[in-house]
């Protein structure tokens, strides 16, 4: 059986001018192969290694299995795998009119499409980083450099009206303040999952470090929210229940971080203790003259 990764080797090596890697080459013949064989975008694709595949299967892939595969090709030619990564870009949308992309950003497949304003948006792209040059497969364009789109905070604040949850959560891992503040209001996400009784997303948010500490811009944190609401006499018992579970995990994870800083200090101290006693060993005490006579030793 001739395999995809078959396929795209015998072509590239049938226009390779050196035994040098070329990756730009590689790209193109990859991206030519594709289109001849009317692959389909499909953003949930099953995860599939698409160069096991036989040739003239049409693949339905997504960005990070065409990442995948690009990263496999460039190996293969003899790329360095220490120059070789799929990288995910957090609210990637592309631009018009920019000297750094090579392309004309014609996706190969009708079922990727672009917004209103003819721009490619996705919450997470993934594309692939060879020596130092992003090439992207789906869109079928390079970049010199990449640059994130809108910012995170307003994907995972869509992402919570959506109750999209599981989104929420992957989106997570790629926003390092987990309490950065909207500048409008001084709002952090867990002020608004509190706020509008989205317990399950500030249970989340409470696990990956977010503070329920933080002042918003009237000196309200996330916390002084949720009290609002569990003293309105119109609460009800759903909202009750769901904030003393909030409360439970946070008070969980409290004595599990306190349980951890106690076990770092117990650690400290032994070590500390056991430096001090090596280097201040009390001296033996000496035995003066009037001892040695009164007990009858001789000293010489």
């Amino acid at each position: 059986m001739v395999t995809i990764e078959d396929a795209i080797l015998r072509n590239y090596r049938r226009h390779a001018k050196t035994n040098r890697p070329d990756v730009d080459l590689l790209f193109d013949v990859t991206s030519r192969f594709i289109k001849e064989k009317k692959w389909i975008y499909e953003g949930n694709a099953e995860s599939v290694d698409i160069y096991k595949r036989p040739e003239n299967e049409r693949i339905k892939a997504n960005c990070f299995m065409l990442a995948d595969l690009f990263v496999h090709l460039s190996k293969t030619i003899g790329v360095s795998s220490d120059e070789c990564f799929p990288i995910n870009i957090p609210n990637f949308c592309n631009t018009k009119n920019n000297s750094l992309v090579q392309g004309d950003y014609q996706p190969f497949s009708p079922t990727c499409t672009a917004n209103t304003d003819g721009l490619y948006e996705f919450d997470v792209h993934c594309i692939a980083l060879i020596n130092g040059s992003y090439f992207d497969l789906l869109l079928q364009v390079t970049y010199s450099v990449i640059t994130d789109g809108a910012d995170i905070y307003s994907s995972l604040s869509t992402a919570m009206d959506d109750n999209n949850i599981c989104d929420f959560e992957y989106l997570l891992d790629f926003f390092p303040d987990k309490n950065e503040q909207a500048p409008d209001t001084g709002h952090t996400l867990l002020h608004k999952a509190l706020w509008e009784e989205k317990f399950d997303f500030a249970v989340l948010l409470l696990k990956h470090g977010a503070q329920d500490n933080i002042m918003d811009n009237i000196q309200l944190t996330p916390l002084n929210l949720l009290n609002i609401k569990i003293y309105d006499p119109r609460v009800s018992l759903e909202t009750l229940g769901k904030a003393k579970e909030y409360l439970d995990t946070k008070m969980e994870l409290m004595i599990k971080n306190r349980k951890k800083q106690l076990e770092v200090e117990n650690k400290a101290a032994i070590s500390i203790q056991r430096f001090w006693r090596s280097h201040h060993t009390p001296p033996a005490p000496s035995v003066s003259n009037e001892d040695a006579l009164a007990s009858g030793i001789c000293r010489t």
